[in-house]
């Protein structure tokens, strides 16, 4: 069994030996986790339904205008959220395995930039499922 000092001697000779890559591989990986969180910002309305409904009547837009411009709105982020998570399952999912793969290789002798791309081929489908099922599951 490995002590602390060990591993840590030797993930400190893995950096070493490929420090330049390392540092871009984390940063692809931290651009790709921050992607598949992303931010939520909450706001506090500070008007009631008939002081909107009054601002709406003095623009000169009426009910169904409104109604019109509020579900292309929804429309639009609801196509963007499902682009977004097809994104995530089938493009940044496989990407987080290849950044992983890349590190892992990198203990033993140094990992190249190409190792990114192990999480496409030749079992993509199933990192798909996998990394899927996962997220499904930590929702």
């Amino acid at each position: 069994m490995w002590n602390g000092s060990e591993l840590k001697a030797k993930g400190k000779a893995a950096m070493k030996a490929n420090y330049g890559i390392a540092l871009v591989v984390s940063f692809i990986l931290s651009v790709v986790g921050g992607a598949a969180t992303g931010g939520s910002m909450g706001s506090s309305a500070g008007s009631s339904a008939s002081e909107a409904a009054n601002s709406f009547k003095e623009l000169g837009l009426d009910s169904e205008t409104v109604t019109a411009i509020v579900l292309a709105i929804l429309g639009t982020v609801l196509v963007v959220a499902v682009v977004g998570l097809v994104l995530d399952i089938f493009v940044l999912n496989p990407l987080e395995v290849g950044c992983q793969n890349f590190f892992l290789r990198n203990t033993d002798a140094p990992g190249e930039l190409g190792d990114l791309s192990r999480g496409f081929s030749p079992s993509w489908m199933n990192n798909v499922g996998t990394l899927f099922l996962r997220d499904l599951f930590l929702i």
